[in-house]
């Protein structure tokens, strides 16, 4: 992120130069393994962050506390949570999925993310429950039913982690305790008969893993088209209409409009790298200019000739916590 907005962070701590915002995100070693992202912020302009997917498995659980002008906005993979002038949310995201949002000029935002290894998840909460407790706790970020509003002692806690002074000789151990108080506390609301999803929507291991091979497949070979859904059916060794089912589920769209928006973030990353619009148009197989930069336009809010190398000022940043 320092890179990005061409400064210098200083440790663990990233402070905004003045153009482009105020405020600060301070990363926090915790015992287990356990990370801590502390962030309070205002944004001068429009970004859009992208996390990919990675391979190794982590989860994040993250606490939103936003306020906003008229018309600010936050997106996650495309959907707009809420565009109240005051918002509070909170959820679990996985590393198996590519988590994208969208910040306006003008938002102000408070919040806690909380970086969890799968052991650390097992640790805390018992590996006989881990499976089921995750499946119905971990969000696309589509799911609305696993974004769920902040609660006042959620809240409570958000405030006293970020207010905890940095020369507080205990900091450490205090962010650590309240951490995990707010994690149970999370849990719990999850369970809660408001947020509890009926057994025949949670989707096993199994169903991730073979899911993931058909992403893989989908996004080798970005410059053609995916193979057709009964193909993918059988490889996957599922029916047609529980492939599509599981897919949409883990994802929150089809498979085709995944390899659609695959494409578009790949773009997003060869502009970033330097290439040019017509050296990614060939590139990635797009048959038409002008249509790509409509579709560009439209899924970044950005012409794709005003994308720059990452490491220069630009619209777009891809998010490496």
């Amino acid at each position: 992120m320092a890179l990005f907005f061409e400064t210098n962070a200083d440790g663990n701590k990233f402070v905004f130069p003045e153009m482009f915002g105020q405020g600060y995100f301070e990363l926090v070693n915790l015992p287990m393994g356990i990370q801590a992202l502390l962030c309070d912020f205002s944004i001068r302009d429009d970004y859009y962050f992208v996390r990919q997917k990675t391979d190794s498995e982590y989860y994040n659980l993250r606490f939103e506390i936003i306020q906003e002008k008229e018309q600010s906005q936050v997106l996650i993979n495309d959907e707009v949570i809420e565009n109240r002038p005051r918002q509070a949310y909170a959820f679990m995201n996985s590393s198996r999925y590519t988590l994208t949002y969208k910040v306006k000029k003008g938002m102000v935002a408070k919040s806690l993310n909380l970086r969890f290894s799968k052991h650390n998840i097992g640790a805390i909460i018992g590996s006989a429950a881990e499976d089921k407790l995750l499946a119905c706790c971990v969000t696309n970020s589509i799911q609305h039913d696993k974004i769920i509003p902040v609660s006042a002692k959620m809240l409570e806690l958000v405030m006293e982690i970020l207010g905890i002074p940095e020369n507080d000789p205990y900091r450490q151990l205090k962010i650590f305790n309240r951490s995990l108080f707010i994690t149970e506390v999370f849990f719990a609301s999850m369970h809660s008969s408001d947020y509890q999803l009926s057994e025949n929507k949670i989707l096993t291991n199994s169903d991730f893993y073979q899911i993931r091979e058909i992403e893989n497949i989908i996004t080798s070979k970005l410059d053609q088209l995916p193979p057709k859904q009964e193909e993918l059916a059988t490889l996957a060794k599922m029916s047609l209409s529980k492939l599509k089912y599981t897919f949409k589920a883990i994802h929150g769209t089809s498979i085709y409009n995944y390899y659609q928006r695959a494409r578009m973030e790949k773009a997003l990353q060869f502009l970033q790298d330097g290439h040019t619009v017509s050296e990614t148009v060939q590139e990635l197989g797009f048959k038409d200019m002008t249509n790509f930069t409509r579709n560009f336009k439209r899924r970044f809010n950005i012409q794709p000739t005003k994308v720059r190398r990452f490491g220069n000022s630009s619209q777009q940043h891809q998010e490496k916590y």
